[in-house]
């Protein structure tokens, strides 16, 4: 009987975190109103969010150094928000809770040149309920989140593409 009730406890616990993980995660975020923020940039000065209203459609990509998806996937982001550049739009890689030197070793080595904001407390990373890296929203030029990707999927690019051409067409 002990056991019995033991394994229940274990079980409900296990559904309870499943259903919170996909409740509570940032995708219950998409369609309603990215927070604002302000960070320093690892190259000098800062970016506001609400500052880019209404001239960007902004890829937000929270990473760190150490996570090999978020490694794996930056060249993809890069390339996608480079090729839609011209368009408006504006790659944010926001880094996580490192120093400054780590980041820039990182970058060096991976031939990298990406604006990295420094959310150096995760206090941003919260806001936008980041349970795991890479997490990345993609927020219009209306200042509204339109999708959440997290992890790495090995669609990506085609999967940001057509993500952004809705967004850009609308």
């Amino acid at each position: 009987m002990r056991l019995s009730l033991a394994c229940s406890a274990v079980l409900a616990l296990f559904l309870n975190a499943c259903s919170m993980g996909a409740a509570d995660g940032p995708e219950k975020l998409v369609g309603k109103e990215a927070p604002d923020f302000k960070l320093a940039l690892l190259a000098g000065g800062e970016v506001e969010l609400s500052k880019l209203e209404g001239k960007n459609v902004v890829l937000l990509d929270f990473w760190a150094t150490w996570c090999g998806p978020c490694r794996q996937v930056m060249p993809a982001l890069l390339e996608v928000s480079n090729e839609y550049k011209a368009k408006g739009v504006r790659y944010l890689a926001v880094n996580l809770r490192e120093d400054n030197e780590k980041i820039s070793a990182y970058l060096k080595s991976a031939n990298l040149d990406i604006e990295v904001p420094l959310d150096k407390n995760g206090e941003i990373a919260k806001l936008y309920q980041v349970r795991g890296i890479p997490t990345m929203a993609i927020v219009d030029k209306k200042g509204i989140i339109r999708d959440v990707h997290v992890g790495a999927s090995p669609n990506i690019k085609a999967e940001l593409k057509k993500t952004l051409d809705k967004i850009l067409a609308e």
